[in-house]
Order: structure tokens, then sequence, then C-alpha cells
């Protein structure tokens, strides 16, 4: 005879064994049931995450977690996958009474009317209970309103950003100073934007490793107040591109 008890209700310590014998998926799956249980989960079953990549790239939006598990010795990933719209072959009413998470393997397919909403919103669970270290890309071709992403403040703290034209860029009025006011990065930029105004340099003077596709602005007294041990302006296509990596001290 099954007997039903509150799971939740159990100490710490056993309720972290229970949590270590739920698969990845069905341990995020659990999460989703509402606010305190995705806390719980947090706190008893932490995993090891080793980076979050948020992807703006192509039509949808596309996000991988890297973590590892206790034992620290194998790598493994969950990815999600945004696409809009209702599923393909159902009805409007079979669309809203289905559950618009599907899984297969360890890819979960999202289905919003707004897939940038809807992978936001969705990280935001995601990264409260894999807190790790971020990497955000951005492709301006592909995004709808950029700056509704980036208000988001569990993907706009990010450890390294990327940030591409894309093929469009008529349609890119958004400037790399704008983006860079909003986004924290911590330790890398990659901005192959060609429609930019001058960056100001307390926005980029404390990373690690910097890429800028035009930079054609950049003086030489510019590049030596980055206080950075290494870089280097190559012309192509009638662009500057400056590379530069600070090597610790």
């Amino acid at each position: 005879m099954t007997v039903s008890f509150p799971l939740l209700c159990l100490p710490a310590v056993a309720l972290r064994e229970v949590l270590l014998n739920f698969g990845t998926m069905d341990l995020l799956e659990f999460s989703f049931t509402s606010t305190r249980v995705r806390d719980c989960v947090f706190r008893s079953a932490r995993l090891r995450v080793i980076e979050h990549n948020v992807e703006f790239l192509k039509e949808y939006p596309h996000i991988v977690t890297v973590f590892k598990n206790d034992d620290g010795l194998h790598e493994h990933k969950l990815e999600w996958e945004f696409v809009g719209g209702q599923m393909a072959g159902k009805s409007h009413q079979e669309g809203r009474e289905e559950n618009r998470i599907h899984k297969n393997g360890n890819i979960i397919q999202c289905h919003f009317h707004n897939p940038e909403f809807g992978a936001s919103v969705v990280f935001n669970h995601i990264s409260k209970i894999f807190q790790g270290p971020i990497n955000l890309f951005l492709d301006l071709s592909h995004i709808r309103n950029l700056y509704s992403i980036l208000l988001n403040q569990n993907i706009s703290e990010c450890q390294k950003l990327e940030v591409y034209e894309g093929y469009n860029n008529d349609q890119n009025d958004e400037d790399l100073y704008g983006i860079l006011d909003i986004v924290n990065i911590g330790k890398e930029l990659k901005a192959y934007v060609t429609n930019q105004d001058e960056i100001d340099f307390d926005q980029i003077c404390h990373l690690e490793s910097l890429t800028l596709e035009n930079a054609n602005w950049m003086t030489l007294p510019d590049l030596i107040s980055l206080n950075c041990r290494y870089g280097n302006s190559n012309r192509q296509s009638c662009l500057h591109q400056i590379g530069i990596h600070r090597v610790s001290s």
C-alpha cells in the first residue's frame, strides 16, 4: 500500500539523500512545481555548475547549462530550445491544454508565443537552481526586443558577452555603448558590431579579454589607457580589429 508523506518536511540531510536519487531531468521538472519547491531543490541538491551559455543567435533562443555531479568527475549538460507559436499539428485549444514544455533526451523544448520572453522567464528559474557563471551571445539581427532581455538581471550579469551585428544591420540602431551601459561583464567582451559609437573606457577597462571589430576610433593613448599587457590592431576589409588580452600578474 502506498502512503503519501510531505517530502519537504523531511530533515535537511534526509531530503538531500532523497533528491540525490532523482535524475537531473526529474529534479528539474520537480522544481517547477512551486517557488518553495524550487528553493528547496536548490538548497538540498545543489549541482556544481560550470557555466550557462545563453544564446540569442538564431531565430529562437537557446540555453545550455553545463554542470558536474557531486563526484566532480563527469560533465553533463542540459539544453533548452525556445520556439514560437503552438506545437505543430495541434489545434489552438489542444495547444492551450497541453504542457508547453517537452523533453527529448537532455533537450527541453519550450513553446512560447514570444520565445525571447519565454527564455528570459525560464532562465530566471534555471539560474536559481543551477547558480553559475553566464556567457551571453547576442545576434542583433535576430532579436526583436533587445533591452527587454538585457533588463533581466539574471541574464545581464555575465562573465562573457559576444555581440554580432548579423546580416540585416539596417534595422540595428542599438549601439555598443548602450548595450554595455546595461550589461555587467565580468571578464570578456567580443563585439563584432560596426554600427557603434565610441565606447566609454570605464565600461571596458576592467576586462581580461577584449575584441572589437570596429575600433578605427581607438588611438594609441586609448589603447595604453586600457592598462593591458598585450594588444594588437589589424586592418581587415577597411575595418580595424583590435584584440586585447590581460595577463594576470
